[in-house]
């Protein structure tokens, strides 16, 4: 076994540990996939403000604010296979419905890419 095979590992169990105890609170994806985007929008605001003095510092924020909005894309789409809910029964608007799929990364592409112009 790999050094890199044994971090993955041990990375794993610590992911499906944090996705148990968040499918156990009744924590709905949807809120985790909201959480990611608005955090996403901190990371587009970061490079918006980025001028060539602070540039470089700019730029590593945003690059941190992006793998902690990461964090939420990663666990949100396994707390809705764990914790399913049926469409007839869901008390949430049909709109958010499916939130977690494309549309939601749209939002965070297109806000990185309106912060970065």
């Amino acid at each position: 076994m790999t050094w890199t095979s044994a971090f993955g590992r041990a990375c794993g169990v610590l992911l499906d540990t944090i996705v148990r105890w968040l499918a156990l609170a009744r924590i709905n994806p949807n809120v985790l996939t909201f959480f990611g985007l608005v955090i996403n929008t901190v990371a587009a605001f970061l490079f918006g403000y980025a001028n060539g003095d602070n540039q470089r510092i700019m730029f590593f924020y945003a690059g941190l604010v992006i793998i902690g909005s990461g964090f939420f894309d990663l666990v949100d789409g396994r707390v809705a296979v764990l914790r399913p809910v049926s469409l007839l029964r869901s008390r949430q608007p049909i709109f958010l419905c499916g939130f977690d799929g494309v549309r939601h990364d749209q939002l965070n592409h297109g806000e990185l890419y309106a912060g970065a112009r």
